[in-house]
């Protein structure tokens, strides 16, 4: 798992998000790429529960997948709520007028906050998936990353 995950969040890095046209839809292979990561995380999650042994060393493996395909779909979700800015940034109109410009000021923030979210979701689940199985010579699991509600509205009130 740690290879998949590595290699989607390298293909993301490589491929940044501009504000252009061609950020929408780099946007939507981004999700595509961590939509399929999610399904195979909850089915390896699924695997690992119906393992003939019901043991708390088989749940652990399962609660840990789990809870990686959840900070991957917060990834999910905050790339999809970055479609928005882009597609409102990438539409052609009157970007002269003033109030186009400060429309954009807003947009860029709104668009800066949810690729930002979405990196910490994707930190977040490397560092699950680092605790299921930690690097060879690193000492034991690590505690998994709390999960906070700051998450839920990353738009400051206007």
């Amino acid at each position: 798992m740690h290879a998949a995950l590595d290699a989607v969040i390298a293909d993301i890095r490589e491929h940044r998000i501009a504000g252009g046209p061609g950020g929408f839809f780099t946007a939507l292979r981004h999700i595509e790429l961590l939509g399929h990561l999610a399904i195979r995380l909850a089915g390896d999650a699924h695997h690992h529960l119906n393992e003939d042994q019901q043991t708390s060393f088989a749940r652990h493996p399962a609660e840990t997948l789990s809870q990686t395909a959840g900070h991957v779909g917060r990834a999910v979700a905050h790339y999809t709520l970055a479609l928005t800015p882009l597609a409102a940034r990438a539409k052609p109109g009157a970007r002269a007028s003033l109030d186009w410009q400060l429309d954009a000021i807003d947009r860029h923030r709104d668009l800066h906050a949810h690729l930002s979210h979405a990196h910490k979701a994707l930190d977040e689940a490397r560092a699950s998936v680092t605790s299921l199985n930690p690097a060879p010579g690193s000492k034991g699991s690590a505690p998994p990353p709390p999960t906070t509600a700051a998450h839920t509205n990353p738009r400051p009130p206007r």
